[in-house]
C-alpha cells in the first residue's frame, strides 16, 4: 500500500502494486544526493520507468545508472541524447507487459518544455517535460534513484480489475439508483406523445438488473479518442471546450464527456457489448444521419426498446467534445454524415431550448464509434404506452 500511494496518477483508470521488490544501490543513493546538492533543486518527483525485463537484468547489477539502446523509442525526438524516459503520469497500455520501476527524480530548475525546440537542446539543459504526453527526458543519471521494480495492475475507473470483456452483474443498490435516475429523467410522467409515444408512465419502471460492461479493447480506443480530441484542439489552436447546453450529466466538462441513454432491443446486446457502437451500420434513415444517437431525457430512448414490457438500455459514457447546435431539422433529402467543420458531435436540443422546430426530446449524436463507452446495460421492466 505505501508502494501504491506513491505512484504517479493513472490516465485511464487505477494502478495499484499486486508486489514490489526494493532496490537499493549505495553508488546510486550517493549520486543521487550529490546531484541534489550540485543543482538548485526545485523538487523531488516520484516517477514510472518502464522497461523490458532484458534491460532490467542488463542494468540492476551495475554501480551507476546506464543509459541503454533499448531505453529508446522509435521516433523519440530526444532517443539519440542518451536520455531516460520517465512518466509522471502514465496510460494502462504504455504499461504492457513491460516491468516498472518506480524512481525518485531531483528536478532542477533546468528543465527545457519540448515546445521550446525538439532537436536543440541546451548544454546545460539535463531535463526535458513534454507536457502533453507526460513524459520527462532526463540526461544526467545521477538525478535518478531507482525505489522498487514493480508488478502492477491495472482497475477500471468503477475501480474494479477488469479481467476478460465479459458483463459483471451489479449490486442491488446500483440497480436501486439506475431505477431512480430512469424516472428522474423522464421528460414525460405519463408517456410520450407523437411519434415519440412508446413510453408508458414512468411510476411503472422497475429495475430487473444492472450489469456493468468491461471490454479493456473498447476502453483504450475510448481513451485513445478523447486523447485525439484534446491533442486536435491544441494543434488548431481551437481553444477550450464550451460546456453543453443546456447542462447534460456530465463526467468532465474539458471534453464534454456525458453520461447518456441508448435504448436497443435484446438481439442486439451481445455485439454491441464486444463490438461497440457501429457507426458504420447506422441506418441512414436516422432524422441527422448515420450516426450513434443518445439522449438524457430516459423516455425517449424506450422508443427504440421494442413492444415487449421488458426492455434493455445502455448507460453509455459519450464523448461529445465541441458539439455543433442543430437550429433546424435536416431536409427530407440531405443525409448529415458528420458535424460541419472542426466539430465532434450534433446536439438537437428541444424547440423549447431553441433547437428545431418540432424536436421533442433532446438529442446527442456522434459519428464516430471510438466516442461512445457502453458502461452499463439495464434490463428493466417499461410497459409501452
Amino acid at each position: 500500500d505505501d508502494v501504491t500511494s506513491r505512484l504517479p496518477k493513472c490516465l485511464d483508470g487505477s494502478l495499484s502494486v499486486t508486489e514490489a521488490t526494493a532496490l537499493y544501490n549505495a553508488e546510486w543513493r550517493k549520486g543521487f544526493t550529490e546531484s541534489c546538492f550540485k543543482h538548485l533543486l526545485v523538487q523531488e518527483k516520484t516517477m514510472l520507468w518502464i522497461v523490458s525485463p532484458k534491460q532490467l537484468e542488463e542494468i540492476l547489477p551495475l554501480p551507476s545508472l546506464t543509459y541503454t539502446l533499448g531505453n529508446a523509442c522509435p521516433g523519440d525526438p530526444y532517443s539519440k541524447l542518451k536520455g531516460f524516459k520517465l512518466y509522471d503520469s502514465v496510460s494502462h497500455k504504455e504499461l504492457g507487459d513491460k516491468q516498472v520501476v518506480l524512481v525518485r527524480v531531483c528536478v532542477p530548475d533546468t528543465v527545457q518544455l519540448k515546445s521550446e525546440g525538439r532537436k536543440r537542446i541546451d548544454p546545460k539543459t539535463v531535463c526535458v517535460h513534454d507536457a502533453d504526453t507526460h513524459a520527462w527526458w532526463v540526461f544526467n543519471p545521477q538525478l535518478i534513484e531507482p525505489l522498487y521494480v514493480c508488478k502492477m495492475q491495472w482497475s477500471a475507473p468503477s475501480g474494479r480489475t477488469w479481467v476478460s470483456s465479459a458483463p459483471v452483474p451489479c449490486p442491488d443498490d446500483v440497480a436501486e439508483k439506475m431505477e431512480e435516475e430512469l424516472k428522474a429523467t423522464a421528460l414525460h410522467l405519463h408517456g410520450c406523445p407523437g411519434r415519440d409515444g412508446r413510453a408508458g408512465p414512468v411510476d411503472k419502471i422497475k429495475v430487473l438488473s444492472v450489469q456493468e460492461v468491461r471490454n479493456a479493447r473498447l476502453w483504450d480506443s475510448y481513451v485513445d479518442r478523447r486523447r485525439e480530441i484534446e491533442e486536435n484542439r491544441k494543434e488548431k489552436n481551437l481553444g477550450e471546450i464550451q460546456p453543453v447546453r443546456p447542462p447534460a450529466p456530465q463526467v468532465d466538462s474539458s471534453v464534454n464527456e456525458c453520461l447518456l441513454w441508448h435504448g436497443t432491443k435484446k438481439e442486439y446486446i451481445d455485439k454491441m457489448i464486444d463490438e461497440g457502437f457501429d457507426d458504420k451500420v447506422a441506418s441512414l434513415r436516422g432524422l441527422y444521419g448515420p450516426g450513434c444517437y443518445f439522449s438524457d431525457q430516459s423516455c425517449k430512448v424506450r422508443q427504440y426498446t421494442g413492444d415487449s414490457d421488458v426492455i434493455y438500455i445502455f448507460l453509455c459514457k459519450v464523448l461529445l467534445g465541441d458539439p455543433e447546435y442543430i437550429k433546424e431539422k435536416p431536409p427530407r433529402d440531405t443525409i448529415i454524415r458528420k458535424p460541419s467543420g472542426t466539430y465532434d458531435s450534433i446536439i438537437a436540443n428541444t424547440e423549447k431550448n431553441g433547437g428545431p422546430a418540432g424536436q421533442q426530446h433532446r438529442e446527442f449524436i456522434v459519428y464516430e464509434q471510438r466516442s461512445v463507452y457502453p458502461f452499463y446495460i439495464i434490463e428493466a421492466k417499461w410497459p409501452p404506452k
